[in-house]
């Protein structure tokens, strides 16, 4: 069997997978699944598939991984609706990862992010609404304090200039003003002396409109409301 949505560089690759395809399918009958299991097709780096007319790379680096906190964290831990599964290659699309299958504490005390402007544009199913693996990261999740981590104090703002700046889908929707904010940002006396001068201590986005609870200006509760 084959991927229906993957792209196969060659014939020989082909035909490993379907011999390994088969393997597992028979292996898998008498244990559960291993991201070793997954490796067998997610370790090739020219995987692809098409989400939204683009070719993606469904490639996954396990070396990289290692490196990652979520190094002893199997596929299927995220990938849940696998668990059980022996009929492989599984299935195009998978649900998106719960982070809080395991992250329950976190989750709990989240409540700012759901009632955010964020969350509750997730919980409308607006697929432009920022989950957790948006901003932190999703196969390869560095510390906040890791330079490759997109929660970085000088990666905040080009995290945020993904979906907030003239152009991006949100600011295409008109949800916020068509301005170049990153450019401004990188203009201002905060950002110049972030980028220009390295002073960590400067303001980056979430400084003032906070990493999760990020509510309109109009609203009394927010950071950023005219009586704060």
């Amino acid at each position: 069997r084959t991927m229906v949505s993957a792209s196969h560089p060659s014939a020989l690759t082909w035909l490993v997978r379907v011999v390994m395809s088969c393997v597992l399918s028979i292996a898998t009958l008498a244990r559960a699944q291993e991201s070793v299991d997954c490796l067998v097709c997610h370790d090739d780096a020219e995987l692809t598939a098409e989400r939204n007319g683009k070719k993606v790379s469904m490639h996954f680096d396990p070396e990289l991984a290692k490196q990652s906190v979520h190094a002893t964290v199997d596929c299927i831990s995220c990938h849940v609706d696998l668990d059980g599964v022996k009929d492989w290659p599984h299935k195009a699309r998978l649900a998106p990862a719960e982070c809080g299958s395991c992250h329950d504490e976190e989750f709990e005390s989240m409540a700012a992010y759901w009632n955010s402007t964020h969350g509750k544009a997730v919980r409308t199913g607006n697929k432009d609404a920022p989950r957790c693996q948006d901003c932190h990261g999703s196969h390869y999740v560095w510390k906040r304090t890791d330079p490759r981590s997109p929660a970085f104090l000088l990666n905040v703002p080009a995290t945020c200039t993904q979906c907030h700046a003239s152009g991006a889908p949100i600011a295409r929707a008109g949800v916020l003003s068509r301005d170049q904010v990153q450019a401004r940002y990188k203009d201002s006396i905060h950002g110049a002396g972030l980028f220009a001068q390295g002073l960590k201590v400067g303001a980056v986005c979430t400084s003032c409109h906070t990493a999760h609870a990020i509510l309109p200006r109009t609203d009394p509760a927010s950071s950023i409301h005219k009586d704060h």
